[in-house]
């Protein structure tokens, strides 16, 4: 009996070590794809949407620099032109009329209107951005407006100052 009782003790023992073995510590979740080393789908798509949002904004902000550099340099030039006007109109010698003097006002008014407009425009972004630009636009179709009528009352015609 005694060998009987130590063979079903070395049983029990035996069994019990494989169970215990049995028993590790183990997550119940499967493995994270840092643990695998592998990206989830939904990563890779966080990943590219986040580049391609990213990408959209470098494009807007390149379009917008470009838009502010060729308007800027649009008003300067629109600006030696109504300086030359200016400069045309006291070298006639002609005594100014009180609509060219009203003009020159006009077309100085506008000017400065269509400049700040384009200032306006240097921190906005978005829709607040297409606003200003709008506003710029308009004001920048008044100043030509106004500079085609002051070309009118002159014997030279300033050239048109449309884009």
């Amino acid at each position: 009996m005694y060998r009987r009782n130590k063979c079903i003790t070395m049983c029990a023992g035996f069994i019990a070590l494989l169970l215990m073995s049995g028993c590790e510590d183990r997550e119940s979740t499967p493995p994270t794809p840092e643990m695998t080393g592998e990206e989830t789908t939904a990563q890779v798509l966080k990943e590219d949407v986040t580049q391609a949002a990213q990408t959209a904004a470098q494009y807007a902000d390149t379009k917008k620099e470009a838009f502010m550099r060729e308007a800027n340099e649009y008003v300067t030039e629109m600006e030696h032109k109504i300086g030359d006007w200016q400069k045309q109109i006291s070298q006639g010698g002609e005594e100014l009329s009180a609509e060219l003097k009203e003009q020159k006002a006009e077309l100085q008014q506008r000017l400065a209107a269509a400049r700040d407009r384009l200032d306006e425009m240097k921190d906005k972004s978005g829709d607040a951005w297409q606003e200003a630009k709008k506003n710029f636009d308009k004001a920048l179709s008044d100043l030509e407006q106004a500079w085609r009528e002051a070309g009118a009352e002159l014997k030279g015609t300033p050239e048109s100052g449309s884009k």
